[in-house]
């Protein structure tokens, strides 16, 4: 089976007919032109020096003669060029064989082959097996069964003449000096067995040889005894399989053909010597001119065209697996029998042809293109075989002269399908014309960092066999070779795939380690999907639009993402708006239902629905009398406490919007927040804060002021104006990308949805207690507030700073007979369930999920993990956990009324098991940010699957992928944004802020991970070398500025914040640049179960 880029076997006829038929096809190839008048200057046929190039290129493949540049210029005449070109080859010297019995050195990706041997001798995985099936029509054992048959014996003296042929089978490895040297036998020492099992009943004797394949494909080979191991089973009289397992170090994929052909002939009785004079080379002799051709001058200048065409490579190709990445590669492996139809292949073929291209160039194209869709990423590296055999002689060689080299193909220019194939085209023509150094040495030479269990460089390879003929076996013998495969996999995926009369046929080999059999089927549609596009498409096309999704499958993404409600608005339109409730009115109807019922507990007693509604019904009463309603924003700068309840619920009823303004958050920040939001009014308790008075809030409001009692005829339940859906109903801030946080704006039918879904989902009712600890600052104390009251529960009011808190959070959930609560994963992980036994049902997100915190609740109560971004409403999906749950953890599906598309770059949808960018749309969507309207029309699109005018979605920068039942798990972000105990933080704010502190020049901020796993936010600082004093103030100086959990845990000096090579800050290089502290206190903190979240320190 050869394999694809590769030269054939060598023409007949003379040597100058060679050479002249070498250079009519480089000149074919290259110019398009088959023939040319000796006296035709090479420009005259459209060449130039790049074309010049390819041309040399082609006749060193061929002739193996290399030739400088300048024998072949614009200026230089055809004839010249050819009578250079024969001189050339007639004075090249044949490869010389090497001394027999001697210890000869590897070749240089023997050598790499050689290393991996050593670290696993029983690793299967460059394991090469051979397995024939030879039927006869006439008994294969004759009457001399007893002693072995005639047909055995002429099969053990085949391959005994086989061994002979190729050195390859006679050549041992072993070390010298600590370095491999390998050995050939004068005579072949073969591992040979005998299994007959032709006693056995059919169904048994054909699992018991599947299975004995399987056991002789992946044991292990003694490369110091013997290369080769040799196993006969014996099925019947007529049919016998030949299992021969090689190590990839004597054998590749060309050298099967070779050993299947010559093994047939020789059984048949060909002659031993194949030519009838000598053996062919071995694979010493092509390893030792492979040595001597790669000089150090040789091997810098392949080096540098790797360090060029491989600048700023992605290390890894983020295939979505199944599973995490084991830290050591294990190489287990299966694969699954694919094709291509022959349709498909014709039309694929044809368009190649008309671009001028190879079918392989095509099929390289559209795996590209499957790989974009399922990794989101526009640089990709596909691993592809060059075969080696660059001369005649080495075509009937028997050993590992293949190579793996990488093919780099980007697509953030969005090319044009027509030009993708030309690009590509070129790109292969080069990588092959440079394939001498092994695959590790390239990632070397490209600085590609090692990750573990990674394989270096390439993850994903394509081998097209382009010889897709059946084996000759001799008269009255029918032959058949079978790959069953050694259950393991070189890469995280291959595709293997062989043209059989006009159809591709092969397998997909993949990581067990990572996917699952119906992963890699679906990647396979995709792929032949993706191929089919490509093969229809305009060549101006944009390749990265191809259509990859059959219509049955968008509809099922997209019509899935929003499950319709009751009363049919499932994309947010204004059927049955009739039937909604703002959360305030929610509230109300509570109240009037049960009046009575405790609405909030707190440390100093009770509140009831009734004394809740009254106070909220005065405060809005006098709210409205200075003139505030709908669409105005008012300030809450309350703690945590009745009076808060009551008051933003009175800003509520007035048809006016609410801000939280934490009174623990820095005052310059809510300053900054009030300006911003260009506040009408400030609630507060007692004197008018100072952020509110240099604000210049025109109102500021002392509730404890106004009495208890609403005064005038309009007062009670219900009153206020009417509230709209599309009207405002608070607004959070939230971190900014630009230094400056930015107030996202929720409308009631958003807030009301996710309330209403809530109620719903959790079975919340009069008998639940809901804890509030969360900060008024934060989205999810909406979450908490509301799920409550508008739910008829008991409101469990927290401390202030549950954080620094004298008392336990366990004690207070005791305390307050908590039966819902929501924590983030760090606060969560200080509560022992068995501690708090009326909690039923607990909610968590933002931030990792150990495995163990998960096995803790599920054990207990109900445990739901949820995600979403403050500009979709809080949160956009749950999902019930459970003990039994792989270690995938999913978040959720969106719930009624939500939609949650996963697009890629072009907003196309994604399929199923492939990552993408979460985009919000239908109930879920905010207005934007306040007063930001570049930003919002960035991040807030119009929704083209909504199929309601002036719909929109929100681009989170959230990369997940979508599970086959539906759920989506969190792969990462399309920028620098991390959540921290479940806050999101954009770095660039905490940047702004640390280079306004003194004497910091530079700086970083990243999230690392700490204690149990969970993020911990850290910063780089360049400061002046002569001043390592100035870290100490830093973190107290950004405590006036942040709130307490954008406070960087540590910061570290460096001297400098490094960048790549594109200019932008390389953050993975940032921890080896600290000047780490010699602190032991500092690390054994780290150590410390239980660290709390504000415990940091600053370390010079």
């Amino acid at each position: 089976m050869t394999q694809h880029l590769v030269t054939g076997t060598a023409p007949e006829g003379s040597l100058d007919d060679r050479v002249d038929e070498t250079l009519t096809e480089a000149l074919k190839s290259v110019l398009g032109r088959a023939g040319a008048d000796d006296d035709a200057l090479f420009s005259d046929l459209g060449g130039d020096s790049l074309r010049a190039v390819r041309v040399l290129a082609a006749c060193w493949r061929s002739l193996g003669v290399e030739l400088p540049l300048r024998s072949l210029t614009p200026a230089t005449r055809l004839g010249d060029f050819r009578r250079t070109l024969r001189e050339a080859s007639a004075e090249a010297a044949r490869i010389p064989r090497q001394p027999r019995g001697t210890e000869l050195p590897l070749s240089p990706g023997q050598e790499g082959l050689y290393a991996l041997y050593r670290a696993d001798p029983a690793n299967a995985a460059y394991n090469v097996p051979l397995t024939l099936r030879l039927d006869s029509a006439r008994s294969l054992d004759g009457a001399d069964r007893p002693d072995g048959g005639p047909a055995e014996t002429r099969i053990r003296t085949a391959l005994e003449q086989l061994a002979r042929r190729h050195t390859a089978l006679r050549t041992v490895f072993t070390e010298r000096d600590g370095r491999a040297v390998a050995a050939v036998r004068e005579r072949p020492d073969p591992d040979w067995h005998i299994e007959d099992l032709s006693g056995l009943p059919p169904e048994e004797r054909e699992e018991r040889a599947e299975a004995l394949v399987r056991e002789v494909s992946v044991a292990p080979l003694d490369l110091a005894r013997s290369p080769v191991r040799a196993t006969l089973i014996r099925l019947t009289d007529d049919s016998v399989l030949l299992v021969l397992v090689l190590h990839h170090l004597v054998c590749d994929a060309w050298s099967l053909r070779v050993l299947v052909d010559d093994l047939l002939g020789l059984y048949g009785g060909g002659d031993p010597t194949g030519d009838g004079t000598e053996s062919p080379l071995g694979a010493v002799d092509a390893a030792a001119w492979e040595r001597g051709r790669l000089t150090d001058e040789r091997r810098e200048r392949l080096a540098d065209f790797w360090r060029q065409r491989l600048d700023g490579v992605p290390g890894v190709l983020e295939l979505p697996a199944d599973r995490p990445r084991p830290a050591v590669r294990t190489f287990r492996g299966a694969r699954i029998p694919v094709r291509v139809p022959r349709t498909v292949v014709g039309a694929l073929t044809s368009y190649a042809r008309e671009r001028g291209v190879t079918l392989f160039t095509a099929l390289a194209a559209g795996c590209a293109l499957t790989l974009r869709r399922y990794t989101g990423q526009d640089d990709i590296v596909l691993g592809f075989p060059v075969a080696g055999r660059v001369r005649p002689e080495l075509d009937q060689v028997v050993g590992y002269l293949t190579k793996t080299v990488p093919l780099r193909i980007r697509l953030e220019d969005r090319p044009g399908t027509g030009t993708l194939l030309t690009r590509l085209h070129e790109d292969i023509a080069a990588a092959q014309d440079h394939a001498e150094l092994p695959l590790d040495a390239i990632a070397d030479a490209a600085g590609v960092r090692r990750a573990p269990g990674v394989p270096p460089l390439v993850q994903c390879a394509l081998v097209l066999f382009a010889d897709g003929r059946e084996a000759v076996p001799p008269p009255g013998l029918r032959a058949r070779l079978m790959d069953p495969g050694t259950g393991t996999s070189k890469f995280d995926l291959n595709w293997y795939l062989e043209e059989r009369d006009g159809e591709l046929a092969g397998y997909v080999e993949f990581s067990t380690d990572l996917f699952d059999a119906a992963t890699a089927e679906r990647l396979h549609g995709h792929f032949v999907a993706s191929l089919r596009a490509l093969a229809a498409a305009d060549p101006r096309q944009p390749a990265t639009r191809l259509p990859m999704l059959t219509a049955e499958e968008q509809t099922a993404l997209l019509g899935g993402a929003a499950p319709r409600r009751e009363d049919g608005a499932a994309d947010g339109g204004a059927e049955g708006e009739a039937d909604w409730l703002p959360v305030h009115r929610m509230v109300e109807r509570e109240a009037a239902a049960r009046p009575d019922h405790q609405a909030l507990w707190h440390a100093g007693g009770g509140v009831t629905y009734g004394e809740l509604n009254a106070r909220a019904d005065a405060l809005a009463a006098a709210l409205a009398a200075r003139g505030l309603g709908p669409e105005d924003l008012v300030g809450v700068h309350i703690g945590r406490s009745p009076e808060q309840m009551a008051a933003l619920l009175a800003v509520l009823k007035t048809g006016a919007a609410y801000l939280p303004l934490d009174p623990a958050y820095p005052a310059e920040r809510l300053a900054y927040m009030a300006r911003d939001a260009r506040l009408s009014a400030v609630l507060t308790r007692g004197e008018a804060p100072a952020f509110a008075v240099a604000a210049q809030v025109p109102e500021i409001i002392d509730v404890g002021a106004v009495p208890d009692t609403a005064p005038g005829p309009d007062a009670g339940a219900g009153a206020g104006p009417d509230t709209g859906p599309d009207q405002l109903a608070y607004v959070i801030y939230t971190s900014g990308t630009t230094g400056r946080p930015k107030g996202v704006q929720i409308t009631h039918r958003a807030l009301a949805n996710v309330i209403t879904a809530s109620r719903t989902d959790f079975g919340i009712g009069p008998e639940d207690r809901v804890l509030q600890v969360v900060s008024f600052n934060f989205d999810a104390s909406v979450w908490e507030i509301f799920m409550a009251l508008a739910c008829g529960a008991t409101l469990c009011l927290g401390p202030p700073d549950v954080a620094r808190a004298e008392e336990s959070i366990e004690s207070v959930i005791r305390a307050c007979g908590a039966t819902l609560m929501y924590l983030p994963p760090a606060l969560l992980s200080l509560v022992d369930p068995a501690a708090v036994p009326g909690v039923r049902l607990a909610l968590t997100g933002g931030d990792l999920i150990p495995a163990e915190l998960r096995r803790r609740w599920t054990d207990r109560c109900r445990f739901f993990v949820a995600y979403g971004p403050t500009e979709g409403t809080i949160v956009q999906t749950w999902q019930e956990h459970t003990a039994d749950l792989s270690a995938t953890l999913p978040i959720g599906r969106p719930f009624d009324g939500v939609r949650l598309y996963v697009l890629d770059a072009e907003l196309d949808p994604v399929p199923v098991g492939a990552v993408g960018e979460v985009y919000v749309g239908g109930l879920a969507v905010s207005r934007g940010y306040r007063d930001r309207p570049g930003l919002t029309a960035g991040a807030y699109l119009p929704d083209p699957y909504a199929g309601r005018p002036g719909a929109r979605m929100y681009r989170t920068g959230d990369r997940v992928r979508r599970l086959p039942g539906g759920e989506l798990t969190f792969v990462g972000r399309t920028d620098h944004q991390i959540k921290v105990r479940g806050y999101r933080i954009e770095p660039a704010e905490v940047e702004a802020a640390l280079l306004k502190c003194p004497g910091v020049e530079a700086a970083a901020v990243v999230a690392e991970p700490g204690p149990g796993g969970r993020s911990r936010l850290v910063a780089y600082a360049v400061t002046p070398p002569d001043r390592p004093d100035l870290l100490g103030g830093v973190r107290d100086a950004l405590r006036d500025t942040l709130p307490d959990h954008m406070v960087p845990t540590r910061i570290h000096r460096v001297p400098t914040v490094p960048l790549t090579v594109n200019g932008k800050v390389d953050r993975a290089a940032l921890p080896a640049l600290a000047d780490v502290d010699d602190d032991a206190l500092s690390r054994l903190l780290d150590q410390v179960e239980g660290l709390t979240p504000e415990d940091g320190r600053a370390t010079a």
